[in-house]
């Protein structure tokens, strides 16, 4: 331990000041008085990714910000990025759209979905070089992503390479399946990269602003001594804070210091989170691209200085799994907007915000068809959070006294909102169910487009996927659809054989098309099974 016995000393009696009833002999102290981008949070968050690998997306949430409704906002960003710089893109002038943390890879396949459907309606975009790399810093989900059968596609057809990419350690991509070498200095490209739930769990430092002094943020973990030896567990960790004056020209950085700087002009009083860690991300993919760099992100986060007013202590949330930071989005736009860049920022912080953010270029553009877009969605916050409301209205909206009319109206807008999420579509099913018999021809149509689209979104990584699939089974089997609802069923069946619903709708359907032993023998496997639901 670096710290020396009075420190530790020191520590421990301010730690039982702070909890009276904790004995000196039942204190484990992990670390003394360390810069919080240097605390032992970090490595513990990379050895949880690292270890756990895919089956880390059973214990942490990812979908609020892998979903049809974020993927198509981003391929509506990166296509107006796309129109802008085509006028002057060399024809050998590849773009490369990297996903950082691509994880489970759900959204990297929704979004290629989306860029290759919009990219078909410009002309001018077909001959400019895309290709899509997928990173992580975990080899083993990397690996997972070879055989991840929905990725097949984009991989034939060259669109979709990967990457494994730490951020703390690496200066250049090596994509896997091309071999191609992205090194600072040699690399005549565009880069334009997301970031989804990712710099919320890479380092950050913490300072206080206090009256023009700054100061910063020093951390002391511990924990009951309860398991000596053995490695910390997230839910065991417990700090406390101190702070010492440190000067405004804090890093070896002009640009992160001009930050540091502008909230000591900006502010009298903040606790500011200070991404360091995305901030040395951005900075490689930028040397990567020669500048030519947009970013993409959505995260749990603060939107403007408003959100930093007043001394607080670093927030910390220990889970037994993980834990995450929230992401300065005001810090990241002005990096980007000191040196002559643009960010575009929701004004308000919510639960979930997005923002796109692009490097000073040379030649300078003006970003029309970027700053037109970006102006009017994601400033403005107008589609890109519907996914997190959409199953809660669709759940809670008062329409037991409601007409058919009115329920079909709802449940359709929810779905258009979300593009076509399947999270929101199984909120709907029950709804949907009940009024089908109720609902005119014209409406059927329209809600027979709405399954085909939910069910091209349709992944086995969604959460609750089955329960989509079993309205949709439900809802296509009365519509006399007995091809879609056994097609439906199959792949159901594919992702699990001993799905009850499944068996019963694919019996169900095989017994209209007269083919009844196998009917038949789909009813009998059912019946052995959990009796089926859509709920």
């Amino acid at each position: 331990m670096s710290a020396n016995l009075p420190d530790i000393n020191d520590e421990i009696a301010r730690i039982r000041e702070k909890n009276p009833g904790l004995s000196e002999n039942k204190i484990e102290i992990l670390e003394v008085r360390k810069k919080f981008s240097d605390c032992i949070l970090w490595k513990m968050i990379e050895d949880f990714y690292k270890q756990a690998g895919p089956k880390a997306w059973e214990a942490i949430p990812y979908y609020a910000t892998s979903n049809p409704s974020i993927a198509e906002t981003y391929a509506s960003c990166i296509i107006a990025y796309l129109l802008d710089i085509a006028p002057s893109l060399g024809k050998h002038t590849p773009v490369y759209i990297v996903e950082l943390g691509a994880g489970q890879s759900l959204f990297c396949y929704y979004l290629l979905k989306e860029l290759v459907e919009k990219r078909e309606s410009f002309e001018c975009l077909r001959g400019i070089q895309v290709r899509y790399v997928a990173t992580d810093f975990a080899d083993n989900n990397v690996e997972s992503w070879e055989r991840c059968k929905e990725l097949q596609p984009f991989l034939t057809s060259g669109l979709l390479d990967f990457a494994v990419f730490d951020p703390e350690k690496d200066s250049m991509l090596q994509l896997k399946r091309s071999g191609e070498s992205l090194v600072p200095g040699s690399s005549n490209c565009h880069i334009i990269a997301t970031a989804n739930y990712f710099f919320d769990t890479i380092r950050q430092d913490f300072f206080h602003v206090d009256n023009g002094v700054l100061r910063e943020g020093r951390v002391t973990f511990y924990r009951e001594a309860s398991n000596p030896g053995v490695a910390p567990r997230f839910d065991e960790v417990r700090k406390i804070d101190s702070y010492i004056d440190v000067n405004p020209d804090y890093y070896n950085n002009p640009n992160f210091n001009a930050i540091l700087d502008s909230y000591l002009k900006d502010v009298d009083q903040a606790s500011i989170l200070f991404p360091v860690g995305a901030l040395k991300c951005i900075e490689k993919l930028e040397a990567i691209s020669g500048g030519n760099f947009a970013l993409l992100v959505s995260d749990k986060g603060f939107c403007n200085k408003n959100n930093l007013l007043g001394l607080r202590e670093v927030s910390f949330e220990p889970m037994h799994e993980c834990t995450s930071f929230m992401v300065n989005f005001d810090a990241l736009a002005r990096y980007f907007e000191l040196r002559g860049g643009y960010a575009f920022i929701p004004s308000e912080s919510n639960a979930l915000n997005t923002g796109m953010y692009i490097s000073p270029q040379n030649p300078a553009r003006k970003f029309e068809h970027t700053r037109y877009f970006a102006n009017s969605t994601l400033m403005k916050k107008v589609s890109v959070h519907a996914l997190a409301n959409m199953p809660i209205l669709a759940r809670r909206a008062n329409l037991d006294d409601a007409n058919a009319e009115l329920k079909f109206r709802v449940c359709m807008s929810v779905m258009q909102l979300s593009n076509y999420d399947p999270m929101t579509f199984a909120a709907c099913g029950a709804i949907l169910s009940e009024i089908y018999s109720e609902l005119r021809p014209d409406q059927k149509r329209q809600l027979k487009f709405a399954l085909f689209c939910v069910e091209a979104n349709f992944h086995p990584r969604v959460p609750g996927i089955e329960f989509a699939a079993n309205w949709a089974r439900a809802l296509y089997s009365a519509m006399g659809m007995y091809d879609a609802c056994l097609s439906n069923a199959r792949q159901a069946l594919d992702r699990n054989e001993d799905n009850g619903h499944a068996l019963y709708y694919m019996g169900t359907c095989l017994e209209y098309k007269g083919q009844r032993k196998a009917a038949l023998d789909c009813f009998k496997k059912a019946g052995t099974l959990a009796e089926p639901t859509t709920q």
